[in-house]
């Protein structure tokens, strides 16, 4: 091949959360390091020299045991400094165009058109009880810009969610890869909870481009929602759900333009590995987006 890879600048990507990725044809999406972050803080000896006092908030709940966590104001200053980055876009002359201001973004994804970005933000406080997929974040949508125009969720510090349940509001938030730019995620019906009764424990939600109406349902799920995939054509998804108690996982087939009609293809107990049918196989699209691949009407598993 006559193709032959060349620097196109001194930009450094963070990769602390990420990296980067296509958005359109001839621009890539990135999380830089800051171009004037200045030295990192001086790591400190980790020897007590006082006591570790810490106060509940008297708010009764379990907590599970985390390894590696945050110990002191210099752990936070230390990740607060390699966690930061800036968005930017980067295209194939190897011009930078900064977008928005320096933060910890632990998701820059654009939308397949390139005319949207799905950002989620950790900010303050930070725990030492917990990992950092626990703090508190600000997930929006921006535009080419860097203007917020949709705020999907402001999620406080998730320090009271259920053993084996879910947090309250937005999660699992996406982009549909064969739109333009429409978002879709998952909230939870049974407030997180798999002790709670429920009919339908999660519902899936989306909203459209411009970002300006009401989020539509989409449908509901009855178990706990455990992931999905798209089609490459004729609006397939492919989802699943988990029951805590019996410990199966279904998976589903429908069309996501008109989800009422869910076809459940397999009913299976997670340990059942001889019964499993597998997997959809997928391809990747020419944006990095990832689809399942189809031929006719039919897919592929393994």
């Amino acid at each position: 091949a006559a193709a032959k890879a060349q620097k196109v600048n001194n930009a450094f990507v963070n990769t602390a959360f990420g990296g980067f990725s296509w958005s359109g044809k001839a621009t890539i999406a990135a999380t830089l390091v800051p171009p004037r972050r200045g030295p990192a803080p001086a790591y400190r000896d980790l020897s007590p020299t006082e006591p570790n006092v810490q106060e509940t908030s008297g708010r009764s709940g379990a907590v599970q045991t985390f390894q590696d966590l945050l110990k002191s104001p210099n752990d936070e200053r230390l990740f607060e400094f390699y966690a930061t980055s800036q968005p930017a876009l980067i295209d194939t002359s190897g011009k930078v165009r900064q977008i928005g201001t320096p933060a910890i973004y632990d998701e820059f994804s654009p939308s397949p058109d390139g005319k949207y970005f799905l950002i989620s933000r950790i900010e303050r406080p930070f725990s030492y009880l917990f990992p950092f997929s626990r703090f508190p974040k600000k997930v929006e949508i921006w535009d080419s810009a860097g203007k917020a125009v949709f705020t999907l969720a402001s999620i406080p510090l998730q320090d009271n969610i259920p053993v084996q349940g879910v947090p309250l509001g937005p999660r699992s938030y996406d982009w549909i890869p064969t739109e333009a730019a429409s978002l879709i995620w998952v909230e939870a019906l049974d407030g997180g909870n798999p002790r709670n009764k429920a009919a339908h424990r999660d519902k899936m939600m989306r909203l459209s481009a411009p970002f300006s109406g009401s989020p539509a349902e989409l449908l509901k799920i009855e178990n706990r929602y455990q992931g999905r995939a798209f089609g490459e054509k004729d609006g397939l998804m492919i989802f699943y759900d988990f029951d805590r108690d019996s410990r199966h996982r279904r998976m589903f087939a429908t069309d996501y333009r008109s989800p009422s009609s869910a076809k459940m293809i397999s009913d299976l107990n997670v340990s059942d590995r001889y019964n499993d049918i597998g997997n959809p196989v997928t391809k990747q699209l020419p944006d990095g987006g990832s689809v399942i691949r189809q031929n006719g009407d039919h897919i592929f598993l393994s």
